[in-house]
């Protein structure tokens, strides 16, 4: 029972993937529809070879022709709201060799997506069947070490190109197209219907309720653990909007699994004994609760190196640019505090751009702050002298956060406090803004401090390196931070195969981040269940990996 439509889940058991995720790892992957694979020594051509006598939910056999059709698949159809972009990738020619050159949502291609557009990328053979039947090769525009990883992702998912191409209709706008799919079009059929290799299959959707009934796949192959079909045969999806209801279902027994928000955690364990020790007693009878675990997200305050005024010219008060301004605001947020009282202890003090779960994650990485306010002070009368603000030139900013972030609020109001009172000539203003005006002003740069949650692209290490240190992508563009030294550790660690290299380039990068500031790393949330389940007593098998995307419904047992 959950309270969005669960898409996520319902692709994640439905279809499969060359690589997953396995057990509760989620800082490596393995082979799944994949048997093995080698790669280049420049990094730039993956041979895969896959697993034989798998078939799909439509009874055609999976092969390396289905591999190639549904990468193609989803690259020419370019959709906007789906993550191809990390196949996409960020410069041409593509990560998917011809990608990038195709692309028009995320890359230099042409609107027209006319047949010389996909006869292009297609000749660009980014992926194509190898020296059999059953070996896939890919060619890649740039080396990218997270290969690997970005395979086990659901934009990576392999889709019967039989049922596709059953239920397909050449386009009729001038678009080009391969058999089944149309260049920069989605295909509505497939929005509501599903073929993978998957341990469940769609049974029914109910587009007026939401609710989804998966049934077991009978002629599942059984993962590479030869584990046979799903031990549930049939999971029933109930959309339940009201958190309440959920609550209340799942403690009486009437649902199995229940999303629950961490507003209502407290609904399900001692919230005293929990504050004091950190332990979990349990206080409604028969509900399992599981955690809380790390999830690949990270509380931060993003400070803007470049502020801009609303026209669009950059301000000409830019208190950011000094280290000991960054300093001080670092060292006046008690983070301890924060993180055990405004978000109730649900999370782990954060220490770089890199969570608990992904490779090179590092406990000890040095920062160059704590809460001190003496330091604080110390440091905001270097900077005053610097940048010139004093009580007879005072200078104002504001700090966001979201309307309904109750641990923004605690921060942005601890800090502008604890600032203000110091008198220096420095008023920071608080202002709660919706979140869509809020990330609106971070895009446009024009608020000078904020507090926000950034959630993974997908979990892989880079994804978030690159996030904060990149200067021409995400949150690193936004605020105006360029660390060349930084840049360059992270593209190195990107394209390096060896891993005991790359998690030494990983620490770099994350040390030599953080001796600049240009974060404050709050804490790295955590959650119950996969992504905020509850689960009866009843039900077993469950393994949290941060990677995952909900559920996994075939790990799960029901006595």
């Amino acid at each position: 029972m959950w309270s969005d439509a669960g898409s996520a889940t319902i692709q994640f058991n439905v279809y499969e993937t060359l690589f997953q995720y396995v057990g509760n790892v989620s800082s490596q992957v393995e082979p799944w529809l994949a048997s093995n694979y080698t790669v280049s020594s420049d990094g730039l051509t993956y041979t895969v070879n896959l697993r034989q006598g798998i078939t799909f939910q439509d009874g055609s056999q999976f092969n390396a022709s289905a591999v190639v059709f549904s990468f193609n698949r989803v690259i020419l159809m370019d959709s906007s709201s789906s993550n191809v972009w990390i196949l996409v990738g960020s410069q041409a020619p593509g990560l998917i060799n011809g990608s990038f050159n195709y692309s028009h949502n995320f890359g230099s291609g042409a609107s027209t997506y006319n047949q010389s557009q996909v006869n292009a990328f297609l000749s660009s053979n980014g992926v194509v069947v190898g020296a059999n039947p059953y070996q896939v090769i890919f060619h890649l525009g740039y080396a990218d070490a997270s290969f690997p990883y970005i395979l086990a992702l659901t934009a990576a998912s392999i889709v019967s190109p039989n049922f596709v191409i059953a239920h397909w209709t050449a386009p009729t706008d001038g678009h080009g197209y391969i058999t089944g799919v149309n260049a920069g079009d989605t295909d509505p059929y497939m929005n509501n219907h599903t073929s993978g290799t998957g341990p469940y299959e769609v049974k029914s959707w109910d587009p007026t309720t939401g609710d989804v009934v998966l049934t077991s796949y009978g002629q599942y192959w059984g993962s590479p653990a030869n584990s046979g079909v799903a031990k549930v045969p049939e999971i029933d999806l109930n959309y339940i909007q009201s958190d309440s209801a959920r609550v209340l279902d799942l403690k009486s027994g009437a649902a199995d699994i229940a999303d629950i928000p961490t507003s209502d955690n407290f609904a399900f364990f001692d919230k005293t004994t929990w504050l004091a020790n950190h332990q979990i007693q349990v206080t409604a009878p028969g509900v399992s609760v599981i955690g809380p675990f790390a999830q690949l997200n990270i509380e931060y305050i993003g400070m803007n190196f470049a502020i801009h005024t609303a026209n669009g010219s950059l301000s000409t008060f830019q208190p950011f640019t000094n280290k000991n301004f960054r300093l001080a605001m670092a060292d006046a947020i008690n983070i301890t505090d924060i993180l055990q009282n405004a978000a109730s202890g649900f999370g782990i003090t954060a220490d770089s751009a890199v969570p608990p779960g992904l490779g090179g994650y590092n406990s000890s990485v040095p920062v160059d702050y704590n809460y001190n306010l003496t330091d604080a002070q110390d440091n905001l009368t270097l900077a005053s002298k610097a940048l010139g603000f004093n009580s007879s030139n005072p200078q104002t900013l504001t700090m966001v956060y979201a309307i309904g972030d109750s641990t923004g609020q605690a921060v942005s109001t601890e800090l502008a406090t604890n600032i203000n009172n110091m008198a220096l000539g420095i008023t920071i203003n608080v202002s709660p803004e919706p979140i869509s005006q809020f990330l609106g002003g971070v895009v446009a740069r024009t608020i000078p401090m904020f507090v926000l949650q950034y959630l993974a692209d997908y979990p892989e290490t880079t994804d978030f390196l690159s996030a904060f240190g990149s200067a021409t992508s995400n949150v690193g563009f936004f605020v105006g931070y360029n660390d060349t030294h930084v840049t360059s550790l992270i593209n190195q660690q990107a394209s390096e195969n060896n891993a005991t290299l790359r998690a030494q380039l990983i620490n770099q990068a994350e040390v030599a981040m953080n001796q600049d500031v240009p974060y404050i790393w709050l804490y790295y949330p955590a959650i119950f269940g996969e992504t905020g389940q509850m689960f009866r007593s009843w039900i077993s098998g469950f393994q949290f990996n941060a990677a995952y995307s909900g559920p996994y419904f075939y790990e799960l047992s029901k006595a």
